[in-house]
């Protein structure tokens, strides 16, 4: 197997489909529509918990959010989880404020996601 890669290098974004978990990585400085629609369309799909890196993501819109919320219902609705990695302070602050502060997770950048050193509290 192997992981599956998925990478749109139009809208920045890779998406690596592991056996444990589904990793995302933006490398873009919002989330943007297309970014949420293929998100939506690829997230529901995914049989392990997603994560998302936030890391250079530097604002989000409320449309943003509201997106955002059909993924993670979708995902939940199956028993999975979608988790915002490393967002920055004012990306968090707006998570934590639109009710996603269960959401977020530090991790070490060396670290896979989902990995031992995933945890959801500040950086130490």
């Amino acid at each position: 197997g192997g992981p599956t890669r998925i990478k749109d290098a139009k809208r920045g974004v890779v998406v690596e489909a592991r056996e444990d978990v589904t990793l995302v990585w933006i490398h873009r400085k919002d989330f943007g529509d297309d970014v949420l629609e293929f998100l939506g369309d690829i997230l529901p799909k995914s049989p392990t918990n997603v994560y998302i890196d936030c890391r250079e993501i530097r604002e989000v819109t409320p449309a943003d959010l509201k997106a955002v919320g059909q993924p993670i219902k979708r995902l939940k609705s199956h028993g999975r989880a979608l988790h915002f990695v490393n967002p920055n302070e004012q990306v968090e602050e707006i998570l934590k404020k639109s009710g996603y502060g269960g959401h977020i997770t530090r991790m070490d950048s060396s670290g896979s996601p989902g990995g031992t050193r995933a945890s959801t509290g500040a950086p130490s």
